[in-house]
């Protein structure tokens, strides 16, 4: 983040927290955790909590409509239901009460001061279980089509994923990535993934900065980013506001694309400008 950096020890630590907190509530191998994500440190490092203990977590849009939301929330049948923006709390609240079940503000206040041997046996217990068949996470279709649907994606899935991205892009601790996709959008599976699992470094990109292209660009830079992943429309959309120049991102290695179509008119201005420094690299479609 623009404001803080923070190391994996830290988020080590905050995960354990999580972990305690999950099991101290009483939730158990299977159970649901629905995030209503927005890029803050404690949901990420939920992400990964949730993964310890074999709990498969699935990110809502805090601002999509009530009733797409409850539609997701009814179909994945959580447990707890989690918000990390306090300015969403009516609507969460509401939400949790709807569909019967938990809900906790990620607060720092609101975890454990620290964890004890004896609980952090307890995840390491719980670890142990976790194959290669259990759900890590599900993530909803945009719902065009009439109403969004899930897909169960197993711990199998992410590590063969993982090794993937990991082969085919060179990650390195080095690396950086633009977390430009919002968390209930599976592009942002990439991001995650891909850099934490691989040593390297994850930097949230908000809503906020995501609609303000001229500030967008410069940011990126100044996180010394090297890998961006995003839809098409984003990068068509800067280079029509020509936010994007020959001096742009300029420790921007990779530039990957997909989620969409790129329009080859486009596309060939993208190349144009970038092909001579960086690798540009469509992966639309399974």
């Amino acid at each position: 983040y623009s404001e803080q950096t923070i190391p994996y020890s830290e988020l080590g630590c905050m995960v354990e927290k999580l972990a305690d907190k999950l099991i101290g509530l009483g939730l158990q191998r299977g159970d649901v955790v629905a995030i209503a994500h927005t890029k803050k440190p404690l949901s990420y490092a939920l992400m990964l909590a949730s993964l310890r203990i074999g709990l498969p977590y699935v990110c809502i849009d805090v601002d999509s409509p009530k009733e797409r939301n409850h539609r997701i929330l009814e179909a994945s049948e959580p447990s707890l239901l989690c918000f990390d923006n306090a300015s969403v709390s009516e609507k969460m609240l509401s939400l949790a009460d709807k569909i019967k079940c938990k809900s906790l503000f990620l607060d720092e206040n609101t975890l454990p001061s620290s964890v004890s041997k004896d609980r952090l046996a307890i995840q390491s217990a719980m670890a142990s279980k976790v194959d290669g068949s259990c759900i890590a996470y599900i993530m909803f279709t945009s719902g065009s089509t009439g109403i969004p649907k899930g897909v169960a994606v197993t711990h199998d899935n992410v590590l063969h994923f993982i090794a993937w991205s990991q082969r085919r892009f060179r990650i390195s601790p080095s690396d950086n990535f633009a977390n430009l996709s919002p968390m209930y959008f599976d592009n942002s599976v990439f991001d995650f993934y891909s850099a934490l699992f691989s040593g390297a470094s994850l930097s949230p990109i908000s809503k906020v900065l995501l609609s303000s292209p001229y500030e967008l660009v410069p940011y990126i830079s100044r996180m010394k980013c090297t890998i961006w992943f995003s839809v098409p429309s984003l990068l068509i959309y800067l280079m029509t506001m020509k936010a994007l120049s020959e001096e742009s991102l300029l420790g921007i290695r990779c530039i990957v694309f997909g989620g969409e179509g790129y329009p080859k008119a486009e596309l060939s201005k993208l190349f144009n400008l970038f092909s001579n420094r960086s690798e540009v690299i469509n992966v639309y479609g399974p």
